[in-house]
């Protein structure tokens, strides 16, 4: 529902909220409430997030790329999941399991950042094709 309305907002907001949500994970793994907790705040946050993305796809691509733009999307969600699991698993064998959540609030952090970025490159098109 937000996401209809506010898509920019929303996954701006959506990332810094699996933030959170690892984070509380990190520090308490061993707090049931904190993780239930966690785990529904992650979920809600998270579980939009591929349609946000999708749609901002489908918006930002010029209608001859539109094809193309969502078949680099979902190629780049299955590399994403490959990549995360070997290096999840890579960091599980050599650091354990507590440095896992760590990291992937340093990676949400440089998708948040990826966001932004983009938000002011898709701005500045907008307004140059409105002069």
């Amino acid at each position: 529902m937000l996401g209809a309305k506010y898509p920019q907002a929303s996954l701006v907001g959506a990332f810094p909220l699996v933030a959170v949500a690892v984070l509380l994970l990190g520090f308490f793994p061993l707090l049931g409430g904190v993780v239930v907790v966690a785990l529904v705040l992650w979920g809600m946050a998270f579980g939009g997030t591929p349609a946000l993305l999708q749609t901002r796809i489908l918006h930002t691509a010029s209608a001859r790329l539109r094809a193309v733009s969502s078949a680099y999307f979902t190629t780049s969600f299955n590399v994403g999941i490959g990549g995360g699991a070997f290096i999840g698993g890579v960091l599980l064998d050599g650091y354990g399991i507590g440095v896992l959540p760590f990291v992937d609030v340093a990676v949400t952090i440089v998708g948040i950042l990826l966001i932004l970025f983009t938000n002011r490159l898709i701005s500045r098109r907008a307004a140059r094709s409105e002069r």
